[in-house]
């Protein structure tokens, strides 16, 4: 258990970078659409 504890840290922080850029992404080919 104190495993997962140590790399959810890890684990939430690249999850969160990945969204913001899949969103980063979709903006860009909007602008690009438009």
């Amino acid at each position: 258990m104190s495993l997962i504890s140590q790399i959810s840290p890890y684990f939430w922080l690249l999850f969160s970078l990945a969204v913001a850029i899949a969103v980063f992404r979709e903006l860009r080919r909007k602008d690009e659409q438009e």
